[in-house]
């Protein structure tokens, strides 16, 4: 019996250990006082992400939602009206794959997320920060990897003074 629940539990952990661990980085206004930021919109999406593949808007979505969650369990609140927030959050997906110097196949696949904060009264960015990781598309869950990312990034949000 108590194999049968440790089972679930060496599943997700070998899941997660096929991709590698996210790096990244963060930048910020040190001048702005984030203390006082409890209310987060988030950004107008350009036209021309409504035009991308379904599997595209599907991992959007999946961003989307663990930005929202994360943000939410730091005590932030998210509103429908921009100009009612105090940032805007906006953020950006990107792969690509990552070619071995030799052979045909691939080391794997360099997904990325982009997450940033502007400021809604001055349209400053305040606050930027990125991470990326190396998986491979078939041991690839992408719920569990994009919330990796997302909470990799978020983990700095926000900044110390």
């Amino acid at each position: 019996v108590a194999m049968r629940a440790i089972f679930p539990v060496l599943f997700v952990a070998l899941l997660c250990a096929c991709a590698s661990r996210p790096r990244g980085d963060v930048r910020f206004d040190e001048y702005f006082d984030f203390a006082n930021v409890k209310k987060l919109a988030f950004a107008v999406d350009p036209p021309s992400r409504a035009q991308a593949p379904d599997d595209v808007k599907a991992v959007r979505a999946i961003a989307r939602g663990e930005i929202e969650q994360a943000l939410t369990a730091k005590g932030y609140h998210f509103v429908d009206e921009a100009g009612e927030a105090d940032l805007l959050v906006g953020y950006a997906l990107g792969t690509f794959a990552k070619p071995r110097l030799s052979g045909r196949s691939s080391w794997g696949t360099l997904a990325g997320i982009e997450i940033d904060f502007i400021d809604s009264k001055h349209s400053d960015l305040v606050w930027s920060g990125w991470a990326s990781l190396t998986y491979r598309e078939s041991e690839m869950d992408p719920k569990i990897e994009v919330s990796r990312i997302v909470a990799y990034i978020l983990e700095e949000f926000p900044p110390e003074r």
